[in-house]
């Protein structure tokens, strides 16, 4: 049963966003991800990432957050937090989007989550580093 409502909200993303094009190094296109398979295991693998997909295969996915269908959250990074993950990554590297286009499109991206009655929560790149520290200080 999640399943089911994972890819109907995969695919509901895909018609209402998927048609925006991040223009700029490289050009994106806003993804969804579906479930693999019939099943999310009762709901414990109904976390999907929000991604920006490079048109045409060249370049890097970035994530923007992710969609928890079972809770109803969706975390979303902001542009500083989307680049100091990419920046950590790519060694130094600032990411090929730029800040104008990308929040804009995260903007519609909220606005999607918040008409399907998920809580929305946008990381800030404080709040990851934190995160990361935490889940490292548990070890």
């Amino acid at each position: 049963m999640f399943a089911g409502q994972a890819f109907s909200l995969a695919e509901i993303f895909r018609m209402a966003i998927g048609s925006q094009r991040l223009e700029g190094p490289v050009t994106y296109v806003p993804e969804l991800s579906a479930p693999e398979g019939e099943s999310t295991g009762g709901g414990k693998q109904a976390l999907q990432h929000v991604k920006l997909v490079p048109d045409g295969g060249v370049g890097t996915t970035l994530v923007m957050g992710t969609a928890n269908t079972l809770g109803k959250v969706a975390e979303l990074r902001s542009f500083a937090s989307l680049a100091e993950q990419h920046r950590r990554r790519f060694k130094g590297a600032a990411p090929p989007v730029e800040r104008a286009r990308y929040d804009e499109l995260l903007s519609k991206v909220q606005a999607f989550f918040h008409e399907r009655e998920f809580h929305v929560v946008l990381l800030e790149a404080a709040a990851i580093v934190a995160v990361v520290a935490i889940l490292v200080l548990r070890r």
